[in-house]
């Protein structure tokens, strides 16, 4: 399905992380040592897969399957410590994650493994170590380096793989589509319409009875796209050939479609010129090379943090702990105290940020249970207490007599929430009001629940408007930009949606989530 990747990239890794040919000197001598546990390693990898349920699932040929796949584990550490890293080697371990799609598992259990594996082989390492404990630091250092190169690789296999099969399967549904996605408008000179398609009712919502006779342009578009499109239709109006031409619609629940249109002048429609103009609905097209595009982000992120963690964990520790030593030397002195205070408070920030980027960049897996949305958002308002005080921001939930309980990741939907109120507080002015909406809604035909976050602060920007979802976009003078960012992934993965609502004061973020 996808292209496995070139020994030289390899190698670009490798040189990343500081690998030499010393390391791999050490790996060999190191390989004499750990061998005679490999068998015992082996054996309580596979003990552990089988007391989780979400790793145990995986396995379906029994002991049959669980022999052979001890035999591959034991060939797979006999190539680790071989010293021997070729482009076959990479090869053999780019299928490991490959195999790790096609068996649809959990990529958090991938990591875990790897870090018992690392475990258990350095503690193999020491007890069984005859050299000096500086040339033992030396080879645990190399295996570090080692486990990490081959954890890159799996890792870029896994979300490569998952991005090709997610291509493939939005590709289908987006063909599947297109035989139903042309709406039909025809326009008058002033652009009041005279024709809405039944396609154009189901595609914006608006019922041809209320549309006939509105202004196209105030009905359908967002007040900046107004005079680019009122342009394009009078130079049609006046005999000009007109090439195809994309924007976004609003439709009446306040979501957007986006349509490429084609238009042409009309000599005589009911007695009258017109503009006939078609349009293709492109926005499943537009979702899903936003959602691949996106993908390739996150599986170039996940491959850089790798690096990053590998990197700056150790330096982070290290600095963090001279300065803490630092501290008690110039204890007395409250100036210097003061600096090496500022500096350790800069450290938490930088590690914070890795955090973030990690997070944002793991996959997501929903843990699924009943919650109910009202005690979730609740909860969250309560953990804010810290970012409200001194402030007059209080919460006021209008009436609802819905059923609020879903079937969701309840730490994943604190976050979505916690996300969206702390930039409604940052938004407000004293007194402030954040409103909580609830209403039933469908999605894909199914039964769902809609939330809508209202803040009384000056509200979104157009750029804001349509950036607030990128990663690393923020406004803020301090932020990292990607809070935003995790709550749209962790609401996609529950099969939702999020998007900013049409509210003309303050700004809106309406979530949308599946009762199942």
């Amino acid at each position: 399905m996808s292209q496995q990747p070139s020994f030289e990239r390899y190698r670009d890794l490798q040189r990343y992380v500081g690998w030499t040919d010393d390391d791999g000197e050490r790996i060999r001598l190191a390989a004499a040592v750990v061998r005679p546990s490999f068998a015992a390693l082996v054996e309580d990898f596979y003990q552990e897969i089988d007391r989780h349920p979400a790793t145990r699932q995986v396995i379906t040929g029994g002991k049959k399957q669980v022999a052979r796949l001890k035999q591959t584990l034991t060939a797979w550490l006999d190539g680790l410590f071989s010293g021997n890293y070729d482009d076959e080697y990479v090869a053999r371990h780019w299928q490991a994650g490959k195999k790790h799609v096609e068996i649809q598992l959990d990529q958090v259990y991938v990591a875990s493994a790897l870090a018992r594996l690392r475990t258990g082989l350095a503690r193999a390492l020491s007890q069984r170590w005859e050299g000096s404990p500086d040339e033992l630091h030396a080879a645990q250092a190399s295996l570090n380096k080692l486990l990490d190169l081959d954890l890159a690789i799996i890792v870029d296999a896994y979300h490569v793989e998952r991005i090709a099969e997610r291509q493939h399967s939005e590709r289908l549904a987006m063909l599947a589509q297109m035989a139903d996605c042309v709406a039909t408008l025809v326009l008058r000179e002033d652009f009041t319409i005279c024709y809405f398609s039944l396609l154009a009712e189901r595609l914006t919502g608006h019922a041809a009875s209320a549309a006939v006779g509105c202004n196209a342009l105030n009905l359908l578009l967002a007040e900046e796209d107004r005079p680019a499109a009122a342009a394009e239709i009078t130079r049609v109006f006046a005999n000009a050939a007109t090439a195809q031409y994309e924007n976004a619609i609003r439709c009446q629940d306040g979501s957007q479609r986006w349509i490429l249109w084609s238009a042409r002048r009309l000599d005589d429609f009911e007695g009258r010129p017109a503009v006939l103009t078609v349009g293709h609905d492109m926005t499943a097209r537009k979702f899903a090379d936003e959602q691949i595009r996106r993908k390739e982000r996150l599986a170039a992120i996940g491959q850089t943090v790798t690096g990053l963690a590998h990197e700056s964990r150790n330096a982070l520790q290290r600095s963090k702990a001279c300065l803490e030593l630092l501290a008690l030397e110039v204890e007395d002195r409250p100036e210097a105290l003061d600096l090496v205070r500022r500096v350790l408070k800069s450290q938490d920030h930088l590690h914070h940020l890795l955090e973030e980027v990690r997070t944002y960049a793991a996959p997501i897996s929903p843990a699924r249970s009943e919650c109910r949305l009202d005690e979730l958002w609740r909860d969250t308002w309560a953990q804010l207490a810290d970012d409200r005080a001194g402030r007059d921001v209080r919460l006021v939930e209008e009436p609802h007599r819905i059923d609020v309980r879903v079937l969701a990741d309840g730490f994943g939907i604190r976050q979505v929430f916690r996300n969206i109120l702390e930039n409604a507080i940052a938004a407000c002015s004293d007194p402030g009001e954040v409103r909580v909406r609830c209403r039933e809604a469908t999605l894909a035909g199914a039964p769902a629940v809609q939330i809508s976050f209202l803040d009384d602060g000056p509200g979104l920007n157009p750029e804001q408007r349509q950036r607030i979802f990128e990663p690393f976009y923020t406004t803020k003078t301090r932020g990292t930009g990607l809070g935003m960012a995790i709550a749209s992934r962790i609401v996609e993965a529950h099969n939702g949606q999020i998007a900013v609502g049409q509210s003309e004061t303050g700004a809106e973020i309406v979530v949308t989530l599946p009762r199942s």
